[in-house]
């Protein structure tokens, strides 16, 4: 009797027990813990979630289809912008660190009558940072290397429809493809060339291997940088073309070009330009010209049968619109030989230049210059 009258009670004090549960057992069961626990629970759903939205984000970038939209973005601004006909071959995704857009063959069509089918093209642009902007309208990236450029500019025939074929930088219609702000930061052309083709005047100017490096300022629109090319082509109606390399500063805000000290170097000569076109698309320049040359190079050049020998130092304003030009200033030849006449210093030869308005039809050089001592 006793024996289990001890083990009934050890039972009932055991049943006691697992009837009170701990201050811990309790604290789990109460809402606090409660509260916790979905907090937590949640945190890991919401961060998987974002590494499945990040994952299949980056494999996104890789895609044709986003790639497609980049080419969609940029054909469509162009052409807004320009209203002529924009292409691009192909539009490649580079992902890793950093990510890279690589565009293919982007061509911008001439203006009717135009010599060559583009008026721009570019082999490939590569553009570096800033990917993940492509989702909006307002694109801003860190760098835009632009390679093998080719830009044709012509300026029209007397009677042409069109004066040039430059094109006007407009607003144009809203789209949701269209890019309605670029933000750049350095952008670097290697292997360009470029073409200025006056079939008014008959005159050609081509350069090749051209450089730059540029800094972009979003804020003004404007781009500065220097400007490089080893081969200059220069041909002037019928004369004898000759070539200078090129060197100099420039900065482009909308529609106004400004040139700091553009150098062209060549055989026994050398010439400095500085001054503006603005507009740049109406072709209304205003240069000072300085210039150095051997007159050995002009006989060469003009074909001139007798004997000129010297050197001409030059120092003028060049203004004109789209087919004239006025030329005001003044030059100096230490030493000049022409023909049988040999005139030497001292004292130098000094002398004031003037060409009124030349039209567009006008032979070179100019017989409605005059010269005045000084």
């Amino acid at each position: 009797m006793n024996v289990t009258d001890n083990d009934s009670a050890a039972s009932v004090g055991t049943e006691h027990e697992e009837h009170h549960p701990t201050a811990r057992e309790r604290q789990r069961r109460g809402p606090m813990f409660g509260c916790l626990r979905t907090f937590m629970t949640g945190g890991v759903a919401v961060a998987s979630l974002i590494a499945v939205i990040g994952i299949g984000l980056w494999w996104y970038l890789g895609t044709t289809s986003f790639a497609d939209l980049v080419r969609i973005r940029i054909q469509a601004t162009l052409e807004s912008r320009l209203g002529r006909k924009v292409t691009i071959r192909s539009v490649e995704i580079a992902r890793g660190r950093p990510q890279k857009i690589i565009i293919n063959d982007l061509r911008i069509a001439n203006a009717p009558g135009g010599v060559h089918a583009d008026f721009a093209s570019v082999k490939q642009l590569v553009v570096t940072g800033g990917i993940d902007s492509f989702w909006g309208r307002k694109i801003k990236v860190d760098r835009v290397e632009v390679i093998g450029p080719t830009l044709n500019f012509e300026i029209f025939p007397a009677g042409s429809a069109l004066t040039h074929n430059f094109p006007h930088w407009t607003a144009g219609p809203k789209s949701r493809f269209e890019i309605y702000h670029l933000d750049l930061g350095t952008m670097e052309v290697s292997d360009g060339a470029f073409e200025l083709l006056d079939r008014r005047n008959d005159m050609a100017i081509t350069s090749k291997g051209l450089s730059s490096e540029i800094q972009v300022t979003s804020a003004e629109d404007m781009y500065a940088g220097i400007v490089a090319s080893p081969s200059v082509h220069i041909r002037v109606q019928d004369y004898v073309p000759f070539d200078v390399a090129m060197r100099g500063g420039f900065r482009y805000t909308p529609n106004v070009l400004l040139l700091n000290s553009i150098v062209l170097r060549g055989t026994n000569m050398r010439h400095s330009i500085t001054g503006s076109i603005d507009p740049l698309a109406d072709g209304v320049y205003n240069l000072r010209v300085k210039s150095e040359l051997g007159l050995d190079r002009v006989r060469e050049i003009f074909r001139i049968d007798k004997v000129l020998t010297g050197n001409l130092a030059l120092d003028a304003h060049l203004k004109g619109r789209e087919g004239t030009f006025a030329l005001t200033g003044g030059w100096k030849a230490a030493k000049v030989r022409a023909d049988v006449y040999d005139l030497t210093d001292p004292p130098a030869m000094t002398s004031r230049i003037r060409c009124p308005p030349i039209s567009a039809t006008a032979t070179f050089p100019s017989r409605n210059c005059s010269a005045t001592g000084a």
